[in-house]
């Protein structure tokens, strides 16, 4: 617009001349030679209260300096000291009385060359406005590293560079509030304010989130810091466990101070669990506590461990594993099983309960020929319960028998002695070499005293091959000089009205010696037939060992006859279906005949 008002009143200017020069001359006038000067227009802005220098600038056609004239001053400031700076320009300040408001101020100068008149007036228009507010806050406030249930507080400043008013609001969240006041501010032009910000945290973690100025949407105030428990766990879940197999189970966990200050606890836990109810951690130091389990407490548990003071209250989970199983019998001093016949099975019952806190798994320990029916360790015995056991016992050759059976279950063990006076039997025959009775069975010599070599006896047989007439077994060698092993079969037979047991060794029972491993299959058997057997490894010089224990076997059973009841029901139907059509055929052939007959009367 000022560029657009200086060439018009350079047009004018020009104008004129123009005029001057096309009109008569007169002698009786003394017109100048040249068109007087002219002053440009100007429009500024100054903010309110504050000073602006007016570059003043006219045009002359003289080329002598221009005298530069306020014809009418300001309104709503006033002008200082006209100051020339060129042959056509010069600057005067100009400073807004703010007691006069905003708006617009307006100025009128002329020109004037040596030797000419003044110039008309141009205008200067000055827009008084509020110089804008310049808002100035940290970007960012970081706390320092606390315990939880501890405040910090930190300050922030807020300032107004600017002009104008800002009136707004800082707007946090938990764990951050204000020491005092809701946040609120007014800035005036220069003017600070000042807040106290508050950190308390309520667990032990890291903390960040954003605090807002409500008067600008686009700034923000970033906040961030960390939080510590001043007390830790080690470890975080504490374990009640079984040691050594006792029924008191025993744990612990260590206390850690993590402030700069000592620290007295409170500790409470479970009514079934012994724990120190108090304790006292030193200043950045640590306190191991130990706990277990009250006496006659021997179920599992879970529960939690609470632990208190000043800031603290922590929960620690508590797992209390259940106690061992614990094992007892009706017959703690022992089976004695009097007087038997060698070959002849003694038999007696055993009732064991289990008064622990877990599940026996219970693992037999047998002596020489001697089996518990049924075997314990199919199944487990829960806590409280009690199993009946069949205790059996054979033994080939006569002697005393104090041997010792032991039931195993996790860290306990029951012995149970085991006592038997066995008698030798005119019938008997040893399974290592089948003497005293003739292939036939009939009573053979009484065999002479046997000697054993130091091979241990057969333990176990596993059945590796099922079938109805055959199966094939096997069993882990006993020991590197085992020549070969002979299998035998019990066999019962009577006399005199008196049964007695002749062991028949097996002809066809090859034993296969494979690596670490004796195979043999048996053969020539009857369906699910049950039999028993004995084995006996004799060395390289024909010495046979003490014979196993009696191994109780069955061939695979028949498959069961499957009765087609659909096929026998359908057949039914159709034969029932028959014999009605057979009946109609029959009842309609004599219905006519009786008509016929009748027709011939």
């Amino acid at each position: 617009m000022r560029a657009v008002r200086d060439v018009l009143s350079l047009f004018a200017v020009l104008a004129a001349s123009l005029l001057l020069a096309m009109s008569p001359a007169r002698a009786d006038i003394d017109l100048p030679s040249v068109p007087p000067p002219q002053p440009f227009p100007l429009e500024v802005r100054v903010f309110n209260g504050e000073s602006v220098d007016l570059s003043l600038r006219g045009v002359s056609r003289t080329g002598r300096g221009l005298r530069f004239l306020i014809r009418v001053p300001p309104q709503r400031g006033t002008l200082g000291e006209t100051i020339v700076t060129g042959a056509v320009t010069a600057t005067v300040r100009y400073t807004h009385n703010p007691r006069l408001g905003l708006g617009e101020d307006v100025i009128r100068y002329a020109v004037q060359a040596p030797g000419s008149g003044v110039s008309a007036p141009a205008e200067i228009r000055i827009n008084v406005v509020e110089r804008p507010p310049i808002f100035i806050a940290p970007k960012r406030l970081d706390f320092p590293d606390i315990p939880v249930g501890e405040t910090a507080t930190r300050t922030i400043e807020l300032r107004n560079d600017g002009g104008g008013t800002l009136t707004g609001k800082l707007v946090i969240e938990a764990p951050w509030s204000f020491a005092s006041g809701n946040g609120s501010y007014q800035l005036g032009p220069g003017q600070t304010r000042t807040f106290a910000i508050r950190f308390t945290p309520t667990e032990g973690r890291q903390y960040a989130a954003t605090a807002n100025f409500s008067h600008s949407p686009t700034m923000n105030l970033g906040l961030g810091g960390r939080a510590f428990d001043p007390i830790e766990i080690v470890p975080q879940k504490v374990t009640l466990d079984v040691e050594g197999g006792r029924e008191n189970r025993t744990g612990g966990f260590t206390v850690r101070n993590l402030t700069s200050e000592n620290r007295t606890l409170a500790i409470t836990g479970p009514p079934q669990v012994v724990v120190q109810e108090e304790v006292t951690v030193p200043a950045k130091s640590e306190r191991e506590l130990a706990l277990h389990t009250i006496a006659g407490f021997l179920e599992p548990l879970e529960s939690e461990l609470r632990i208190t003071g000043g800031n603290t209250d922590l929960r620690i989970p508590l797992s209390v594993r259940a106690a061992p199983p614990r094992l007892i019998v009706d017959k703690p001093d022992g089976i004695d099983f009097g007087t038997l016949t060698a070959g002849r099975t003694g038999r007696a019952s055993l009732t064991v309960r289990n008064i622990g806190g877990s599940d026996a798994a219970i693992r037999v320990t047998l002596p020489e020929g001697t089996v518990v029916a049924p075997d314990p360790s199919l199944e487990s015995l829960p806590p409280g319960k009690e199993r009946l056991y069949e205790i059996r016992v054979v033994r080939l050759e006569p002697e005393r028998m104090n041997d010792e059976l032991i039931l195993h279950t996790g860290y306990a063990a029951v012995n149970l002695p085991l006592i038997a006076e066995i008698t030798k039997s005119p019938r008997l025959s040893g399974a290592e070499g089948m003497a005293g009775a003739t292939p036939d069975g009939s009573q053979a010599a009484p065999r002479p005293e046997r000697t054993y070599n130091d091979i241990p006896p057969v333990e176990s047989v596993g059945v590796t091959r099922l079938a109805k007439t055959e199966l094939d077994l096997a069993w882990k060698k006993t020991s590197p000089n085992v020549k070969r092993y002979i299998v035998a079969e019990r066999e019962i037979g009577f006399e005199n009205g008196r049964a007695y047991t002749v062991w028949r060794e097996l002809k066809d029972a090859k034993v296969r010696l494979v690596g670490s491993e004796a195979r043999v299959t048996l053969t020539g058997r009857k369906p699910g037939e049950r039999f028993t057997i004995a084995v006996t490894a004799m060395d390289a010089a024909g010495q046979p060992s003490r014979p196993s224990l009696p191994f109780i076997l069955t061939t695979k059973h028949n498959d069961p006859i499957s009765i087609p009841w659909v096929a026998i029901a359908i057949g039914a139907i159709i034969l029932l279906g028959l014999l009605i059509l057979r009946e109609r055929r029959r009842v309609q052939h004599t219905m006519n005949e009786e008509l016929e007959r009748v027709s011939h009367l």
